[in-house]
């Protein structure tokens, strides 16, 4: 048999993508979403996680799915670091998994993302949108917040708007909509008091921001767009990390894991 990583074989078929998970119905569950959803043309399933991985060292593969924890307690994200180039995405029916291991799971670099059992509608969304940005940032991160001290936008002061002034995206924090004045009241580094724009709308605004600067902006549906290099998560919070600013708003429940992973792989990427 091949040994070390060089002997990796090239799959001519396409992408591939790695499915680890000792229950059957839920491997063969995953497996039949991510053939369905078209991201990748292969999908191998394995019941146990050394098979996975003595798979995963000899092959080329896009993108590992693994169960948390198999049988006689063994923990997945312990061994990530024998696949250090594959990215990881971790699932688990037990939440406090990734709570109490929270540490030890940020530690390995090649992990993008974390699903949850049963499978819920927004299964495929997530997986799609984990491994899509993991993709994109093949952007340098120095490239990245070059462009964020460089890129400016036109926001006024008050509820009034008498004042405009030029605010780099490297200094905004938090971006929430608000009513009076109907926009977007933006929150920037060292300045206690919000800035505005009218007319605003969260989502277009992410869209413009993460255009420009690729994984440093996450949005929160309905709720608001962060800048993962300014913000801190304060149990269902998320408030800025630089003092002199009080941005801080509650995050939905349903979105609080999300946000913390994207903020564990940016912070990861530095």
């Amino acid at each position: 048999m091949a040994d070390g990583i060089n002997m990796q074989q090239k799959d001519p078929m396409g992408r591939l993508c790695v499915v680890a998970d000792d229950n059957a119905e839920v491997r063969a569950e995953i497996c039949q979403r991510i053939r369905l959803s078209g991201m990748f043309e292969r999908v191998k399933s394995f019941e146990s996680l050394e098979g996975a991985l003595c798979f995963i060292r000899h092959t080329e593969v896009d993108l590992f799915i693994s169960d948390i924890c198999f049988p006689d307690e063994e923990l997945s994200f312990r061994r990530l670091s024998e696949i250090p180039t594959v990215p990881v995405m971790l699932i688990s029916a037990y939440e406090l998994y990734f709570i109490v291991h929270y540490l030890d799971i940020r530690e390995n670099m090649n992990m993008i993302g974390l699903l949850h059992k049963p499978l819920t509608d927004d299964f495929e969304a997530n997986v799609r949108a984990s491994f899509s940005r993991y993709k994109g940032l093949g952007l340098d991160q120095s490239v990245v917040l070059e462009r964020s001290r460089n890129e400016k936008l036109i926001l006024c002061q008050g509820e009034r708007q008498l004042k405009r002034y030029e605010v780099k995206y490297s200094e905004i924090v938090l971006v929430q909509a608000c009513r009076k004045p109907r926009g977007l009241q933006v929150y920037i580094k060292a300045i206690s008091t919000p800035f505005y724009l009218t007319p605003g709308q969260l989502k277009p605004f992410f869209a413009m921001v993460d255009r420009v600067c690729p994984g440093l902006f996450y949005f929160v549906p309905h709720t608001c767009v962060v800048n993962l290099a300014n913000i801190q998560l304060q149990g269902n919070y998320v408030a800025s990390s630089v003092d002199g600013c009080t941005g801080r708003t509650r995050i939905p429940s349903t979105e609080q894991k999300r946000l913390w992973m994207a903020a564990t792989r940016w912070t990861k990427g530095q």
